[in-house]
């Protein structure tokens, strides 16, 4: 095995694990011990970030934070997959955000969600696979973003500054 074929083994272990927690984050419906579990696993600087945001300068962060930062993050990924209000509602997008809103956020269950959406079972699970799918995608794109903000020239990094 090359050493490009072990990185990208390695990268897609990453993400299916990354995936498998945001699937357990998700499905927490806000539990804030499990999230704060799910936080804990996944070490996002986008949950750290929000979680500091949460609490006065001089507190610590505890993971109570941590799991209402990342129920945060998750509801943020959720509204990030809302299609513009010129899509027509009964494309596959909205069914999408319909899914991943109706079930994680407001609690529904599979059932009443293939009745509200007119679609059979295993359509609803198609698509609840893929909603997870594009949450996920959504949230390593943040992660991705603030890990490279320094790279970018940004000042916001975790390093020590250092005196020249």
């Amino acid at each position: 095995m090359t050493e490009n074929q072990l990185r990208e083994t390695i990268s897609n272990n990453n993400q299916r694990q990354f995936a498998q927690i945001l699937t357990r984050a998700l499905r927490s419906k806000g539990n804030l011990l499990i999230l704060a579990q799910c936080a804990d696993q996944l070490s996002l600087q986008a949950v750290e970030q929000r979680a500091r945001g949460l609490v006065s300068e001089s507190s610590v962060v505890t993971d109570i934070e941590r799991g209402r930062a990342l129920w945060a993050l998750l509801q943020e990924a959720i509204d990030r997959l809302r299609p513009t209000n010129s899509t027509p509602e009964h494309t596959p997008a909205w069914r999408l955000y319909a899914i991943a809103e109706g079930i994680y956020v407001q609690g529904k269950s599979a059932r009443e969600m293939t009745a509200e959406l007119g679609i059979s079972s295993r359509t609803f699970h198609r698509e609840r696979r893929a909603a997870v799918e594009a949450l996920t995608t959504v949230v390593w794109q943040v992660e991705q973003q603030l890990v490279n903000l320094p790279a970018q020239g940004h000042s916001q990094t975790n390093e020590p500054s250092k005196s020249r």
